[in-house]
């Protein structure tokens, strides 16, 4: 933009496409350059701009603030999580700010994150009080989610990993 990289993704295909946010005003003209060097066939490129608060809805903030607390399920699936490739380590996009959206109209806001690493939650962690893992739980994860949830079982225990702040923490940078 304007000259200058802000995105830099390279050999994507197969893996959760790379996004980010900028801080544009109204009026503003950028010029935008995008160089695509397809790795495969059948490959696809995509662009598309979109204004982050306007992501979440005035109708589920509404909802959210009127509800004792809000769990709110966020985090990968098969398509953008899985085996031979690779993924970012930022949740897909919208996700951050449908997290801040939500704990800004309710406090008591949990969120339970799937997925099968670490992921970056820099950006909203010290607005929500309480964050649950739940991995890929298979058919009862939503039974066991909502046994911790109530208190019938404490998710206490000894992880066999550890959990990167960021990117640049992970021995892969």
């Amino acid at each position: 933009m304007d000259g200058k990289q802000v995105i830099n993704q390279i050999h994507a295909e197969g893996q959760v496409p790379k996004y980010t946010s900028l801080d544009l005003a109204a009026g503003q003209t950028v010029s935008l350059q995008a160089d695509y060097l397809p790795h495969a066939a059948g490959s696809r490129f995509g662009f598309g701009i979109a204004y982050e608060p306007d992501l979440v809805s005035a109708d589920a903030k509404q909802i959210a603030s009127l509800a004792d607390a809000v769990v709110l399920a966020v985090g990968f699936n098969p398509p953008t999580e899985g085996e031979g490739h690779d993924r970012t380590f930022t949740l897909p996009w919208g996700q951050d700010a449908l997290i801040e959206a939500i704990a800004a109209a309710n406090p008591r806001t949990i969120v339970t994150l799937t997925g099968g690493g670490g992921m970056d939650t820099r950006r909203w962690l010290d607005k929500v009080p309480a964050l649950l893992h739940t991995w890929y739980p298979g058919q009862e994860g939503g039974t066991a989610v909502a046994q911790i949830l109530f208190g019938k079982y404490d998710p206490e225990g000894k992880l066999p990993v550890s959990f990167d702040r960021s990117w640049e923490d992970n021995p892969s940078y």
